[in-house]
């Protein structure tokens, strides 16, 4: 893929993350708390993490696949890879107290990760991969 499609990946991603963050901004303990614009400010910065996470399950995807993109396969490796992603990140994030979950946030038995955010990583990767394969493959 070239530069057009990366740039795509990252913008798709950035968008389609930056509207999930703040749609489930009320999930975690102590946003209502700091405020909207610096919620907003927060969710901002996670988003940039999430569009660069999914340029990175892309390039996982290119490599295991073997550059073969054209089927279901990436659409399913990239789920699978933003649900990895996920877990590490949220059982991270919660177990040093970067944050934590109001009682709202459904969670995951056994692992007790959030399951927005699993669904958010797992939903996405691959819808911005896809939103990006058209676009790129529309526009020449």
């Amino acid at each position: 893929m070239n530069l057009k499609f990366y740039k795509a990946l990252f913008t798709f991603a950035f968008i389609l993350n930056w509207f999930w963050e703040m749609a489930q901004m009320y999930l975690y303990r102590g946003m209502s708390d700091v405020g909207f614009a610096k919620a907003t400010l927060f969710c901002t910065g996670a988003t940039f993490g999430d569009a660069a996470l999914t340029v990175i399950g892309y390039q996982i995807t290119r490599f295991i696949l073997r550059g073969r993109i054209n089927d279901w396969k990436p659409h399913l490796l990239m789920a699978v890879l933003g649900a990895v992603f996920a877990v590490i990140i949220e059982l991270g994030a919660t177990e040093f107290g970067i944050w934590s979950y109001k009682q709202s946030m459904p969670k995951i038995p056994l692992i007790n990760i959030g399951l927005s955010p699993l669904l958010q990583l797992a939903i996405l990767l691959p819808m911005a991969f896809r939103l990006s394969f058209y676009w790129t493959n529309r526009i020449k």
